[in-house]
């Protein structure tokens, strides 16, 4: 089994839509060092709503956010670092820091310049997921 393998047994995970390949390509050009295992993730499982049943707990983009897309231009120019690449339907984004070894941070819609200094939530996108809406331990 590999690492893609037991997201994709997962009922949550079931509904996440593969990335073309063309897109991944652009996103390689255009993110130069953006971390291989997220790109592999994208296209073996996926983006989209990660969630059992009809509520869905997380977006996965299909690609990297910039935050001006998302926020106002002072709080995104005070982001410049940070990369969207999913969100909790709720005002929290997920991002990775290009200057801190695309370590995983959220962004909390109340402080979002905090994210720039906290502690990392993981060292890459994939083993966040796993840990955010993975299997539950009981």
């Amino acid at each position: 089994m590999t690492s893609f393998d037991k997201f994709r047994a997962l009922p949550q995970f079931q509904n996440l839509e593969p990335v073309p390949a063309a897109k991944l390509e652009t996103i390689r050009r255009d993110y130069p060092g953006i971390p291989e295992d997220y790109l592999a993730f994208l296209e073996r499982v996926g983006a989209g709503s990660i969630g059992a049943g009809k509520f869905a707990d997380f977006k996965l983009y299909s690609g990297p956010v910039e935050p001006g897309e998302v926020y106002d231009p002072e709080t995104a120019k005070a982001l410049t670092d940070l990369l969207l690449v999913g969100d909790d339907f709720q005002g929290y984004c997920t991002a990775v820091s290009r200057s801190r070894g695309w370590i995983v941070v959220d962004i909390d819609p109340t402080s979002p310049e905090e994210a720039l200094t906290m502690a990392p939530f993981a060292t890459s996108v994939v083993d966040y997921l796993w840990d955010q809406c993975g299997p539950d331990e009981d």
